[in-house]
């Protein structure tokens, strides 16, 4: 078993008991997503659109995913919708810059939108000051697509 994929799941495998088997697929589906998402190499220059960029490695994640699931019976599906959406967004950030705000964007909403929620322990932070640090990361987006001379999407 060379495949560093089968050697992960096989770890994951010894931490769970036979009793958790629905925990255990959900934890190597997730697993195996990140995994491959993240050894894809992302261009060094833009393709086109991250659709476009995920094409060129649609087949190498098929065959990875086959080896896999020779041994493990995995929804492929969603294990391969999992892996594109985080390729995707890696891509964006590399070469949509405004990929950053959006993203800092939603973090900070969803901190508003779940202000009183008590697992986040940000009770303390006022809205102004979350609107403060929003601001501050669209000044710095501008900044950085000045600097390299892009255009904002």
């Amino acid at each position: 078993m060379s495949n560093p994929l089968l050697k992960m799941v096989e770890v994951l495998r010894a931490q769970y008991s036979e009793e958790q088997t629905d925990e255990l697929t959900l934890a190597i589906q997730m697993e195996l997503s990140a995994g491959i998402a993240l050894i894809i190499p992302v261009p060094a220059t833009p393709v086109g659109s991250s659709a476009q960029a995920w094409l060129n490695h649609d087949v190498f994640i098929s065959r990875m995913l086959d080896d896999v699931n020779e041994h493990y019976l995995l929804d492929l599906a969603k294990v391969k919708a999992d892996v594109k959406k985080i390729y995707e967004t890696r891509y964006n950030f590399v070469h949509r810059p405004t990929a950053t705000i959006d993203a800092t964007n939603a973090i900070v909403k969803s901190i508003v939108t779940n202000r009183e929620d008590a697992a986040l322990g940000l009770r303390d932070l006022t809205i102004t000051t979350l609107k403060g640090i929003s601001d501050s990361a669209v000044e710095l987006q501008k900044q950085y697509v000045a600097e390299v001379g892009g255009d904002e999407e």
